[in-house]
């Protein structure tokens, strides 16, 4: 399985986002690293995340699906971090 970074821009965020959020929560495991990016392990291409939410896009709405990898620094929740650490590593 891979990790990905999926990073949203949403011009009406109250309409959209939560859509988004409930999508990905499908694939295998998601945590929220801010109101507008997750991060998930999927067996899914970046591809095929993208094909899953872009529905959900308008046409001013941004999205991007990245592949996380070992080598992350950063701080936020506890549940996150966690995440990372486990699914990404060190």
């Amino acid at each position: 399985m891979a990790s990905y970074l999926v990073s949203i821009e949403l011009e009406r965020p109250e309409r959209t986002r939560f859509d988004i959020q409930d999508e990905l929560k499908k694939l295998s495991s998601t945590v929220e690293l801010t109101e507008t990016c997750f991060a998930v392990e999927t067996s899914d291409s970046a591809e095929s995340i993208y094909k899953r939410v872009k529905h959900f896009l308008g046409d001013n709405d941004i999205v991007y699906v990245l592949t996380l990898a070992p080598g992350w620094f950063g701080r936020g929740p506890a549940e996150a971090n966690r995440w990372l650490k486990k699914n990404v590593g060190d």
